[in-house]
């Protein structure tokens, strides 16, 4: 797999576990 293609997975990947993780502590919060 090409080193660009890799990159985008792995920020894309990244990312949504972030996402995941702040919709977590959101509803933990509440």
């Amino acid at each position: 797999m090409p080193d660009v293609q890799r990159h985008y997975f792995m920020s894309r990947a990244f990312r949504l576990a972030a996402i995941l993780r702040h919709r977590h502590d959101v509803l933990l919060g509440h």
